[in-house]
């Protein structure tokens, strides 16, 4: 009797068990990728600081420096953002009397934007859609 106390019960599971529990953890993710989809969420995963070992004596200024980059990296993107609203609002307006003016401005902006996504191989597609935009207006107007 003591014996059977000691004793670890075993892990062996029968098939129809096993992939019965594989099935619903399929079916679980299947739900939680579609319920992400469609409330827009992209990025399941948040990004991670790049590691640093303790031994190094400078640990906390690379961090510190990290962390500088990336406020750097969000505050670029949100101008960027707001570059795109204020041309999404000149294209709106097209009964604006210094529609001609504007135009001309807000494609030498965005033309050095685009070089510079470009060159590190990621095309915003919000970028893309405003370059799209400003040829149609070039077309229309007969300025360029």
């Amino acid at each position: 009797m003591a014996n059977n106390c000691l004793k670890k019960p075993s892990k062996r599971i029968g098939f129809r068990k096993k992939f019965k529990i594989q099935r619903k953890a399929r079916e679980h993710s299947k739900k939680l990728k579609k319920i992400d989809k469609k409330s827009g969420r992209k990025n399941k995963r948040k990004e991670k600081l790049t590691l640093i070992p303790n031994k190094c004596p400078f640990k906390i200024d690379l961090i510190k420096e990290a962390k500088e980059i990336q406020k750097q990296l969000r505050e670029e993107i949100k101008e960027k953002k707001l570059k795109l609203k204020e041309i999404n609002k000149v294209l709106k307006n097209k009964n604006e009397e210094n529609l001609e003016e504007k135009i001309p401005i807000f494609t030498n902006l965005f033309r050095k934007d685009l070089k510079e996504i470009e060159g590190n191989e990621r095309v915003d597609s919000d970028l893309k859609r405003a370059r799209k935009k400003i040829k149609r207006m070039r077309k229309r107007t007969s300025l360029f």
